[in-house]
């Protein structure tokens, strides 16, 4: 199973930014996590610590392509790590709120 690290951290770090944010900054996103391959057998390992703030409009032209090839948001989210946990709904609602998105546009 393939395990792609979203680490906020370590792009914070490298670039200074605090706050990721946009649809088209989520899909340049794409290039700075290596989301090349789009399957269903993966894990979504995602680090964001304290003072990184993440839109969902980010993590819509982030993971888009990816959430949409499941059957339904929660089957994606059950890919889904936070900090090393299985992550639990409601966590990041700006997550949950783009998964939500990408189904009810499509």
């Amino acid at each position: 199973m393939l395990k792609i690290i979203i680490d906020f951290n370590k792009i914070s770090e490298e670039t200074g930014k605090r706050l990721f944010a946009g649809r088209e900054n989520g899909k340049q996103g794409q290039i700075l996590f290596g989301l090349n391959s789009i399957e269903k057998d993966v894990i979504f390992d995602i680090t964001i610590g304290t003072g990184i703030v993440v839109s969902s409009s980010y993590y819509f032209g982030l993971l888009k392509e990816h959430v949409i090839i499941f059957n339904n948001g929660n089957e994606f989210l059950e890919k889904v790590y936070f900090n090393g946990e299985k992550y639990q709904k409601s966590i990041l609602p700006e997550l949950d709120r783009a998964v939500r998105r990408v189904f009810r546009n499509y």
